[in-house]
């Protein structure tokens, strides 16, 4: 029987992601990366459905598969500007506060 170690440790990666400054920023950078993407697919333009307009159905999806797009467009957008700020700074101060005088080395 082979006793070797998995390379990927799904345990290891979200602990990284979770409590690392540089976590914070990898996971800043991918919510900035899927609300660039959803912008680039053009998704903005189903967003409409917040003022009340359900956008026109087409041969491939209907009015509310049209609507659901808006919606994740709007989450990636409020995410990306609420939260990934707010992650970038935090990961700022730790580096800092890791780097302060008097405090014991890792």
């Amino acid at each position: 029987m082979s006793t070797q170690r998995p390379l990927f440790r799904l345990g290891r990666w979200i602990g990284w992601l979770a409590f690392a400054p540089g976590g914070w920023i990898v996971v800043a950078l991918l919510l900035a990366a899927l609300f660039g993407l959803a912008h680039v697919l053009g998704w903005r333009v189903y967003t409409g459905v917040f003022s009340g307009t359900l956008p026109a159905p087409t041969p491939r999806a209907s009015s509310e598969d049209l609507a659901m797009l808006g919606l994740v467009y709007a989450t990636l957008y409020f995410i990306t500007v609420l939260i990934a700020p707010v992650l970038i700074l935090a990961a700022i101060v730790r580096l800092l506060a890791d780097r302060l005088p008097g405090q014991p080395a890792k």
